[in-house]
């Protein structure tokens, strides 16, 4: 049992190695391509390419989740949109956005203040 308790703390540690190699290596990509104003890279091995999402919580202070409140009334989603959990919030705010982009249109939704995160993905090719 303690050779294998040991041999697993060693392949942990491999893999924890592994995992800041390919962070450092992300990094450096993510840098190139904003330097070249790229959003993504076709090369031998595939295609890197970035991905944006956007995420929000629900507001701790009252006065923003009163004007929260009063939003989702207006849009007639406060009963289905209250009580619902963090990803199903996201998911409702990405479906928003996307329509007010296709409007053409700014979204500002009081009392949720998002944040974008910015991912590098790659494809093999």
């Amino acid at each position: 049992m303690a050779d294998l308790r040991q041999e697993e703390k060693d392949i942990k540690k491999v893999l924890s190695d592994k995992a800041e190699e390919v962070s450092k290596c992300e990094m450096e990509i993510m840098k190139e391509l904003d330097e070249q104003k790229l959003d993504s890279f076709k090369g031998n091995a595939g295609l890197v390419y970035f991905s944006e999402k956007y995420d929000v919580k629900f507001p701790k202070e009252d006065g923003l989740k009163e004007q929260l409140r009063e939003y989702l009334e207006q849009r007639g989603a406060f009963g289905a949109m209250w009580s619902i959990n963090y990803a199903s919030l996201n998911s409702w705010y990405r479906q928003e956005i996307e329509h007010a982009k296709s409007e053409g249109q700014y979204l500002d939704i009081p009392g949720l203040d998002p944040v974008m995160s910015k991912t590098l993905n790659f494809r093999k090719g």
